[in-house]
């Protein structure tokens, strides 16, 4: 039986960065970020157990319009495809992170990935899980 799991994360879609050191220390710079994403979405889903199944995933990154635009320009740019700067990988790779013994128990669980990246007037992350129970 197949089941679908819905969540919103409402702000601006966070790229994924890459491990740092300082003095032979590696960390992780977005540890917070990460763990607040996470609590996110945990609160939104409860009760749940994190999914031991295959799971094919559609995500939508709603960036924000700069606002030094006009309006009309605002506008027209709603819901059309954003493709400055915060490239789309990198998103899922936060996402990915983030939500690993959450809503997933790996996410090498995950098999099918369509994401896209678009201009809204409100910045948000929203994704849908389908599964096997």
């Amino acid at each position: 039986m197949e089941r679908s799991q819905k969540f919103i994360v409402e702000g601006e879609p966070i790229p994924l960065q890459r491990a740092r050191r300082a003095r032979n220390i590696f960390y992780d710079p977005q540890f917070r970020a990460k763990q607040n994403f996470s609590w996110i979405v945990k609160r939104a889903l409860e009760p749940f157990e994190p999914i031991s199944s295959p799971i094919k995933m559609k995500v939508e990154f709603h960036m924000p319009i700069p606002k030094s635009l006009s309006l009309k320009k605002r506008i027209s740019l709603i819901n059309h495809p954003h493709t400055k700067t915060k490239d789309i990988d990198n998103l899922c790779k936060f996402l990915f992170d983030a939500l690993n013994k959450i809503v997933w128990e790996d996410d090498c669980l995950i098999w099918n990935v369509q994401a896209i990246k678009i201009y809204s007037e409100t910045p948000k992350t929203v994704c849908e899980l389908t599964y096997d129970v």
